[in-house]
């Protein structure tokens, strides 16, 4: 039981350490939404991803409240009271993206 333990928290502490400059060393990719759909196996969302420079496809399993503000999005309609990214998105000093 020590020895599970022991080697639990030495592989949390290399991912710890390791995990943030591996992502600090990829470049990021561009995408856009190419669809949504429900896995039917599970019947959670899923967001399609595709990247603008080689077409490749990326699916993300996502949670209902997401789905419904991506859905929101893609139709143009607008909520009667802003949702979370919306508040986000119109603070100026708070960049979304990583540069």
């Amino acid at each position: 039981m020590r020895c599970t333990y022991y080697s639990l928290l030495v592989f949390a502490l290399i991912f710890a350490v390791c995990g943030p400059l591996y992502a600090a060393q990829e470049e990021t990719v561009e995408t856009k939404i190419k669809t949504m759909l429900f896995d039917p196996t599970t019947d959670a969302p899923v967001v399609v991803l595709e990247t603008v420079g080689d077409k490749k496809l990326v699916p993300i399993w996502i949670d209902i409240p997401e789905a419904r503000a991506i859905a929101l999005e893609l139709q143009h309609v607008q909520p009667p009271r802003p949702l979370t990214h919306d508040l986000i998105r119109k603070r100026p000093f708070m960049p979304l993206c990583r540069s």
